[in-house]
């Protein structure tokens, strides 16, 4: 016991919370270099070209401002009447980056960078640091911690942040979610108007974009309103207007919901009624809980880090300091599982139904809100229970004593579990995925037959290119491959956004044989 005494000390000694912190923050920014390095050498594809072409169209027919903005909102009504509703996503999807310059498409990551790192912040120091009173350094140890599991085992690197369209419909629609909740959260705290405004406009905007975000948001507004009415009586006037954006949000995506292209996009099983709304409450509720575990396995650090996060927020929560009412574990728990839940509802609507597929985007908005609401619930029920033994036994409660007991084993825990699991904790890594794409030579091959692609598509000389064949798994990168014929969709989008009469695809070998000394390429 002795031994283990000086550790402890030493270790406390060493690893200040200041020393934490920047450690914390080091690894967060190492953890994006490799994102950030492979968000230069990022291409639009598919999706991106067909909506793009809206504006590509009109700037070649010369339209001006006006005349442009008239084609992309008729362009959004018409896909609004045949194919789907989320007006803003769709509007967003027509400014996509490379209308303006092949090259300005690398924006896209950053964007998404800036969407999964400011939103979160936002709302967890409200909640943290403002209602629970955590240390800013505290806070942001457990900020970096998060955000490193966060980005790092995101399931769809494609659909989530190198793929214009998915990241505007899921990973921009979570970040704007989280930012307009923590406004409100600061709303009912300051009683600052602006707040309300802002908070309103922006989850107006959400209510067009990503179904599960929509729910996300919705749904935590709800709870959030009936916990401060009921909890706090000085600032019910506050919780009472928060009903403001949250209607707001209704009517965005009532607009997006009664959209004729829903049908569509849906399927033939798309359909409103009493029994499938009921089916799509019990699957969502069923989900919540199915996928605990399958997080649990196919991202084996959450072990480490919500074991982690159980010591932090008892060494680091100052019950004493709490603006929270730390009374209602059961009850916050239940809501947290439910927001988490509600995410599933809009797949389990239409299940099996959506003619076009379910977008690697709405996964990831199904990880990201778990893991926000299975940290937040920890430590809140971590707070409960340490406030309840501070009351019996206050010995029990210091920090230090608690450390003794768990600082050593768990380190102990953690090298053990990196032995065991080794390289299974890393292959499902964002970082894992850009270096081991970037280092096998793969990138610099895509890099290269998109310019050669690309130089054959900006000359206007040619007018039906025909394009050497590419592969479409191009690690991290979303890359929708143009095929052999006229009828491929990607051949039809890159067609329209190039104003070319036509775009085929042919055999790599084939085209350098036939076309290599008409296009000048090899």
């Amino acid at each position: 016991m002795t031994l283990f005494k000086t550790l402890n000390t030493r270790l406390s000694d060493y690893f200040t919370e200041k020393r934490l912190k920047n450690l914390f923050m080091f690894l967060f920014v190492l953890s994006l270099i490799p994102i950030i390095a492979l968000c230069f050498f990022d291409y639009a594809t598919g999706d991106d070209l067909l909506v793009g072409s809206v504006v590509m169209e009109a700037r070649r027919n010369g339209l001006g401002f006006l005349g442009t903005t008239k084609a992309i909102f008729t362009s959004i009504y018409q896909y609004w009447l045949t194919f789907e509703g989320t007006w803003f996503s769709e509007f967003l999807w027509r400014l996509e980056p490379s209308v303006w310059g092949e090259r300005v498409y690398t924006v896209t990551g950053f964007i998404g960078l800036l969407a999964l790192t400011v939103g979160p912040f936002l709302l967890l120091k409200e909640l943290l640091v403002e209602l629970l009173k955590l240390s800013k350094n505290s806070f942001l140890i457990f900020y970096f911690a998060f955000e490193i599991i966060l980005i790092q085992y995101m399931p769809s690197t494609k659909g989530g942040l190198y793929f214009y369209c998915g990241m505007i419909m899921y990973t921009l629609s979570f970040g704007m979610a989280c930012t307009a909740i923590s406004w409100g959260l600061r709303f009912i705290r300051t009683g600052k108007k602006h707040l309300l405004i802002f908070s309103s406009i922006v989850l107006t905007l959400v209510g067009g974009m990503g179904y599960p975000d929509i729910m996300f948001a919705g749904v935590t507004a709800f709870f959030i309103i009936v916990n401060a009415f009921v909890v706090d009586k000085d600032r019910r006037n506050q919780a009472l207007l928060l009903i403001i954006p949250l209607v707001l949000l209704a009517i965005g995506f009532g607009v997006s919901a009664i959209a004729p292209g829903n049908s569509v996009r849906g399927g033939e099983s798309f359909s409103w009624s009493i029994g499938e709304v009921f089916m799509t409450l019990l699957l969502s509720l069923k989900n919540g809980i199915v996928q605990i575990p399958q997080y649990l396995i196919s991202v084996r650090p959450l072990f480490i880090y919500y074991i982690g996060l159980i010591l932090f927020a008892w060494a680091r929560i100052d019950t004493s300091k709490s603006l929270l009412k730390l009374d209602h574990p059961i009850i916050v728990t239940i809501e947290l599982y439910l927001i988490s839940s509600s995410t599933y509802a809009p797949e389990m609507f239409v299940r099996e139904g959506v003619d076009a597929g379910i977008s690697g985007g709405v996964y990831n908005t199904y990880y990201l809100v778990f893991l926000m609401c299975t940290s937040l619930a920890l430590i809140y029920v971590v707070g409960f229970i340490k406030a309840r033994v501070a009351d019996r036994c206050k010995g029990v409660c210091n920090p230090s004593k608690i450390s003794y007991c768990g600082k050593i084993p768990y380190m102990a825990f953690v090298i053990l579990f990196i032995l065991v699991f080794g390289r299974h904790l890393v292959s499902n890594m964002f970082d894992y995925k850009c270096i081991t794409f970037a280092s096998s030579g793969r990138l610099a091959d895509f890099v290269a037959q998109m310019e050669e692609r690309n130089a054959i598509l900006n000359d206007p000389t040619i007018t039906d290119p025909v394009l050497p064949l590419m592969n479409d798994d191009q690690g991290p990168y979303m890359h929708m491959a143009i095929l052999e014929g006229e009828g491929d969709y990607t051949n039809y989008a890159t067609a329209l956004f190039y104003g070319k009469n036509s775009v085929i695809g042919m055999n790599r070998d084939e085209w350098y044989e036939r076309y290599e000394e008409l296009y000048g390429q090899k």
